[in-house]
């Protein structure tokens, strides 16, 4: 195991599935760990979830693909905790219509405007949060 006693961690897409269970991992090592995701009930259910388990965790609700949502959510942090240290980007997802399956054509059923959501959260929403806490 691995020590990680007085850092900070923001966990991006701290409400989905695999970013819930990296949040509980953290502070299982020690972190304090916020939970950031545009879903605020759901992040603070994360957090009950760490602090009810002996960690230290708090809600941060954020869209990832906004700056000014991102940074807000950086600002109440440094108030509250004073820094960051570490930064996982496990926000991200996909929709039926970015993908083409095996059986289909890249000629046929495939949606711009799903492919466009789905390159923003992924792509702007890894740059966004990497350029908002990193400079912290």
């Amino acid at each position: 195991m691995f020590d990680l006693t007085g850092k900070v961690a923001v966990v991006t897409g701290g409400t989905g599935v695999l970013g819930s269970v990296m949040c509980k991992g953290l502070a299982a090592a020690g972190a304090k760990v916020a939970v950031l995701g545009r879903r605020e009930e759901v992040a603070q259910k994360v957090a009950d979830e760490i602090t009810a388990a002996g960690g230290t965790a708090m809600a941060l609700p954020a869209d990832v693909t906004d700056k000014d949502s991102c940074q807000a959510a950086a600002d109440a942090l440094v108030a509250a905790w004073g820094t960051i240290d570490i930064l996982v980007n496990a926000a991200g997802g996909n929709q039926p219509g970015a993908t083409i399956g095996p059986d289909e054509s890249f000629c046929g059923k495939f949606s711009t405007v799903a492919f466009d959501q789905i390159t923003k959260l992924n792509l702007v929403g890894t740059i966004l949060p990497c350029q908002v806490f990193g400079k912290i």
